[in-house]
């Protein structure tokens, strides 16, 4: 019973400061008692629902969240402890403070050891709950500034990949663990519109564990009629239980999938993807928090998403800008148009035949695409004229690498492929330029080009000679193996040209 000679009634907020709980679920087969709290916690500006024993409270709590829950221990069909226990398996931030008899108070401390925040004692005065709850809602404050301490160091870690020009995979890595360790989700999924297509194409799927079952069915593209239906007015989608048959777009019914959260994400008001987090446990269903927590994620994803892209466009537009370039020069003489695109060709092999991995035969095509730029800045009679260059020529036209360095240096994203270019003209035994490097002191990249660059110049007309024959050639790169060229690479690329010559 409550001692109602304590009992006052007035607007004061209970928690001062914002940030504190706000929604509280009463539990207790006694109507008086529920209804007496209820008036009073909902004076002092909470939201109050109850329930008259744990099954009820349960079904509640999955269909909406709590921030607290004040519990009777001992009621009929669920007691207090089972309802404890299930509210611990539901993973959420929900402070729970059991309501107990003087009989049944070491049921009571035994309830603390199992994540109880505290108790109170029957008959009780409204004094008695006004001081837990007060001290309940400092502890949730304690429990959302970790919460948010978390989410800040995440948050800091996605806007330092976006900075520092890291690619969306990257992004997608550190957002993915935030999620993960915040909504406890079983599974992730991303989806991202292909403006082309103007279809929302599945780009990262991750699991908790590995589970076949798991992995299977999740659907790798969804139309965009169907996105904007579903996400109508562009708002975030909770789904628990039966809910789940409306989400059919984003998994295959062949999964146990007991809760979903699927967020819209967006820029300017544009769907731009959908992140999702799947639970296939039954014990734990999502709430409210971790559906807002994931908002935030998903906000800060969105925006990486569209920086990338404009950092890619701008990318992609330095690149054709420079090849552009490339192209003009080359167009000036009809001897060496194409040149550069055929020592990417002969390079490309090389990279290959070596091994390389994706990423470094990218960026040796792309050096040898732009290797030759800085003749843009060398007299075109030099570069046409119809016989060989003296010594003042030559030295002349040596500067086209410090040119062609000069040229790329102020593009950041180009900066790895300027010592391939810088570097293209020296010997393997110390004898070229500019600064007679020798051996593995050549990047391997430079090295490469050496042998492709001059393979096509060897079976290219020129002004002064006839092209060589294929077989005078690949005779050339060897005589000068281990002088000129690196033998090794010398090896490869005959190799690897042999083989496509007989193919």
């Amino acid at each position: 019973m409550i001692q109602n000679n304590a009992y006052l009634i007035n607007k004061e907020r209970l928690s001062e400061e914002k940030g504190g709980i706000e929604r509280i679920l009463v539990v207790d087969d006694e109507e008086n008692i529920t209804g007496v709290l209820s008036l009073f916690l909902k004076s002092k500006g909470y939201f109050v629902s109850t329930a008259k024993n744990g099954e009820e409270a349960l079904k509640i709590l999955k269909d909406g969240y709590y921030d607290l829950v004040l519990s009777d221990i001992r009621m009929p069909r669920m007691d207090g402890l089972a309802l404890l226990k299930e509210i611990n398996k539901l993973k959420s931030n929900i402070i729970t403070i059991m309501l107990t008899g003087f009989a049944t108070i070491d049921t009571a401390v035994g309830a603390m050891k199992l994540g109880a925040f505290d108790y109170v004692v029957k008959p009780f005065t409204i004094k008695d709950i006004h001081n837990v709850v007060k001290r309940a809602d400092e502890r949730y404050k304690e429990m959302m500034e970790s919460i948010q301490l978390r989410e800040t160091t995440s948050l800091y870690d996605m806007s330092e990949a976006i900075s520092s020009g890291s690619n969306l995979n990257e992004i997608f890595r550190i957002g993915i663990n935030a999620i993960s360790r915040e909504v406890d989700a079983d599974a992730i999924a991303l989806y991202l519109k292909n403006k082309k297509s103007k279809l929302f194409e599945l780009k990262i799927r991750a699991f908790k564990s590995k589970n076949e079952e798991w992995s299977k069915g999740f659907i790798k593209t969804i139309d965009e009629d169907t996105v904007n239906k579903f996400f109508k007015g562009n708002r975030t989608v909770l789904l628990h239980g039966r809910e789940i048959f409306k989400a059919d777009i984003f998994i295959a019914k062949g999964n146990h999938l007991f809760s979903i959260i699927s967020i819209p994400l967006k820029i300017h008001n544009k769907i731009i993807g959908i992140l999702n987090a799947y639970s296939f446990k039954k014990a734990h269903i999502f709430t409210e928090g971790q559906k807002k927590s994931l908002l935030i994620f998903s906000n800060s994803i969105a925006v990486a998403v569209e920086t990338t892209r404009l950092y890619d466009n701008l990318q992609q537009t330095f690149k054709e800008t420079m090849l552009g370039l490339a192209a003009a020069l080359e167009a000036r003489d009809k001897y060496t148009n194409g040149h550069s695109y055929k020592v990417s060709e002969y390079a490309q092999i090389i990279a290959e035949g070596l091994g390389l991995s994706q990423n470094e035969i990218s960026l040796i095509c792309q050096a040898a695409k732009l290797h030759d730029i800085g003749k843009i800045g060398i007299d075109n009679s030099a570069l046409n004229k119809p016989e060989k260059l003296n010594k003042d020529e030559h030295d002349k036209f040596k500067d086209h690498i410090m040119i062609g360095m000069q040229i790329i240096q102020p593009i950041s994203f180009l900066s790895e492929a300027i010592p391939l270019i810088y570097y293209h003209h020296e010997f393997f035994n110390g004898s070229g330029y500019p600064e007679g490097r020798r051996g593995e002191e050549i990047p391997l990249g430079a090295r490469i080009l050496q042998v492709a660059d001059a393979f096509d110049a060897m079976t290219s007309d020129r002004p002064y000679r006839k092209a060589l024959s294929y077989d005078a050639a690949v005779s050339e790169l060897r005589r000068f193996s281990g002088t000129q060229f690196d033998p090794e690479i010398t090896e490869v690329f005959i190799k690897e040209i042999e083989k496509r010559k007989s193919a």
